[in-house]
């Protein structure tokens, strides 16, 4: 159920939990700005121009089609060095994981993606409450464009969540 917390109070709330969720930036594991995309999530990712798949594809006309593309080349999913593209950024310095928030959004990446993911960049600790921190800003943006009241819904669980049982 919704909170009865008004949303300013869960607003400040959240901000509140912002230095345990993002550290403290003289501590050692300290979060590095990384260049991020900015906007990835599954419908800004394809083929390269020889048509090699994106083999984190999971629509399934798509998925098919790629995976037929791979045994024929003998490849496992989410080994191809040259095959996936990524297109259409919004690319900033922040921190690595925010770019994984609207990816789990939208979804469409497989599980190889996220294992290949986490084995080069394990996952921090605080992973999860970062990736509501995350999520809560895109869907912010999203209620922010169009007003939709079940986003708010969204943006209200995100912030209750977020900010823990005393709102």
């Amino acid at each position: 159920g919704q909170s009865a917390a008004p949303v300013p109070q869960l607003g400040r709330a959240v901000l509140k939990r912002l230095p345990a969720l993002l550290g403290d930036s003289s501590a050692e594991g300290k979060i590095a700005p990384s260049l991020v995309h900015g906007d990835f999530w599954i419908g800004n990712t394809g083929a390269s121009a020889d048509r090699k798949c994106a083999p984190a594809v999971q629509h399934k006309r798509r998925k098919r089609a790629c995976k037929a593309r791979q045994r024929e080349r003998g490849v496992r999913a989410g080994a191809t060095p040259d095959g996936v593209v990524v297109f259409d950024p919004a690319a900033f310095y922040g921190h690595a994981e925010f770019d994984l928030a609207l990816a789990r959004i939208f979804s469409g990446f497989t599980d190889d993606f996220y294992d290949t993911y986490f084995a080069l960049r394990p996952k921090a600790e605080g992973f999860e409450a970062r990736e509501q921190l995350y999520s809560l800003y895109h869907f912010l943006h999203q209620l922010n464009l169009f007003r939709d009241p079940q986003v708010r819904n969204k943006c209200v669980g995100l912030m209750q969540g977020i900010a823990g049982p005393a709102v």
